[in-house]
């Protein structure tokens, strides 16, 4: 009776996890503008922010920071689960913003302050942008699980475009625009070598530590997405392990010579190594298992080469970080310039990411191609330029939220943390069948868990 308990549970378990895959399945992705769309929810939001706590910040009230903190983090949310709506209510509440704030007399304002306070204007810019994409990262990895997350925001099968493909590569972004190699290469100082090796090998536990647990309660994996034995923790540690091998003054050209070789070689042979990265797993053979370099490499291909592109993405984050955060440590050069510099870079690489995606091969998650290397960087500089822009505008304002700095300054902690709450979730409930309310309930439960736990860890 036991065994056919067991049987019949460990049944019951396999047609859940089948079930649930096969709902995050078969996607293919969305275009530029939607996914452009939800982080102008959030920069709407942004701007309400800023205008209420122009209002409150002479009270010095830390929960109010806690809550507006919270708004930035909902909003992104509404995006996810009512995209039209939010859509709608954050072009209103943006044309409010800018018709009552006048932005151009505090624009005239900033610019008589003292060039030192650059740094501030720069780094707290960087500081909400990286709140912003950790939080939409960490919000989509679980609301992707309830019917209410629109399929093609998810994870693309093979070639597009969608919040969640963005979202793994903005993290690495995020963390290599203000790593040591954007402070002019000190990755490759001896002194730094101790605590980059520890870091290696940190992200190797955690993703050891993944593997078994999901292993250990049989949950749900997509072996599409990293394959069978992968996951994003290891390829943090192997972008880890290889970026400080960069040249000290070559990491942009470091970066654009790996990313053009690798796509030259995904397109060689008539594509034949991108069709072979991209095939799907039913359809593989494996080399047998005494091969155990071919065999590892064979099954956890999407992993493996994906790699390359979030390598080359690190880099790039790291070349732009030293030219637009790093060099300007002195508050050297004005915020126009800063301006016009950093516009026309994302501009450069918007150009760049659409004739890739166009005219050379559709951007791809799963490989890592160019097109996925350039959209990201293009992504991401566009949210650094419009949080800094909005932080410049905002000249009364002293300090950017509590609650944004805890949450950028522990990305690592709180991405840890939304993963393992994300498997609790799965497990003690079906999400795919819960309702409408009840999705919101969890969602903004998850939220305020992750936010208030980061918060208390800064404290």
């Amino acid at each position: 009776l036991i065994r056919r308990r067991a049987r019949a549970r460990d049944g019951r378990m396999r047609a859940s996890n089948a079930a649930k895959v096969a709902f995050v399945s078969g996607n293919d992705g969305a275009t530029f503008g939607e996914v452009n769309a939800i982080v102008f929810v959030v920069f709407a939001a942004a701007c309400v922010c800023a205008q209420m706590r122009r209002v409150v910040v002479v009270t010095h009230d830390d929960s109010v920071d806690v809550a507006l903190g919270f708004v930035l983090a909902y909003a992104g949310l509404a995006a996810m689960f009512a995209p039209e709506l939010a859509r709608s209510v954050a072009g209103v509440a943006f044309a409010g913003c800018l018709a009552t704030s006048s932005l151009a007399r505090r624009w005239r304002d900033a610019s008589t302050r003292p060039s030192h306070v650059e740094t501030s204007v720069l780094r707290e810019g960087v500081t909400t942008y990286r709140f912003v994409l950790t939080t939409l990262t960490i919000t989509a990895i679980l609301a992707i699980d309830f019917d209410l997350f629109p399929r093609r925001l998810g994870k693309t099968e093979t070639y597009g475009l969608s919040l969640m493909d963005i979202g793994g590569g903005s993290y690495v972004f995020s963390s290599g625009f203000v790593s040591s190699l954007a402070r002019f290469g000190e990755e490759n100082e001896g002194g730094r070598k101790f605590q980059k090796r520890r870091g290696f090998l940190a992200l190797v536990a955690l993703g050891v530590a993944r593997l078994a647990a999901t292993t250990a309660v049989g949950y749900h994996t997509v072996e599409s997405e990293y394959g069978r034995y992968w996951n994003f923790f290891f390829t943090l540690a192997l972008v880890k392990l290889l970026a400080p091998a960069a040249p000290r003054d070559g990491v942009a050209s470091t970066a654009t010579a790996i990313a053009a070789l690798y796509q030259c070689a995904l397109l060689a042979n008539g594509g034949a190594l991108g069709a072979w990265i991209l095939q799907d797993p039913s359809e593989r053979a494996h080399p047998p298992v005494r091969n155990l370099a071919r065999w590892f490499l064979s099954v956890n291909r999407e992993g493996i080469f994906s790699s390359i592109g979030y390598l080359c993405v690190y880099l790039g984050a790291a070349s732009l970080g030293k030219m637009f955060l790093f060099s300007r440590k002195d508050g050297v050069g004005s915020f126009g310039k800063w301006l016009r510099d950093a516009v026309s870079m994302t501009g450069a690489l918007w150009a760049l990411t659409v004739f890739s995606h166009e005219s050379i091969e559709r951007a791809s998650r799963r490989a890592g191609n160019a097109a996925y290397v350039t959209w990201t960087l293009a992504y991401n500089m566009q949210v650094i330029v419009a949080f800094t822009a909005l932080r410049r505008l905002d000249a009364r304002q002293t300090t950017v939220s509590s609650a944004v700095t805890s949450v950028s300054t522990n990305q690592l902690f709180v991405f840890l943390l939304s993963n393992v709450l994300t498997g609790g979730v799965n497990l003690a409930m079906d999400t795919t069948r819960a309702s409408a309310s009840t999705a919101w309930f969890v969602m903004s439960a998850y939220l305020a868990m992750v936010l208030g736990c980061a918060r208390m860890r800064s404290a």
